[in-house]
């Protein structure tokens, strides 16, 4: 869900609100983004996927494609 809205920010700092926009960058620069956390996997490119895997990711893990 925070690939698709700006909710990952949190008052009253104002930071946290990229991951929109880094899904609008992957799709329109043609890269791909396999995103971990927790035991779920988010891949981007021209579509979104989100799937869950058998592994548990303490934190996350960004891996682009370009």
């Amino acid at each position: 869900m925070a690939f698709k809205e700006k909710i990952s920010g949190r008052a009253p700092e104002n930071r946290g609100n990229s991951l929109k926009f880094v899904r609008e960058n992957v799709q329109e620069e043609k890269m791909h983004l396999t995103f971990f956390s927790g035991k779920a996997c988010a891949e981007l490119n021209e579509k979104m996927k989100v799937r869950e895997t058998n592994e548990h990711i303490q934190g996350c893990l960004a891996i682009f494609t370009f």
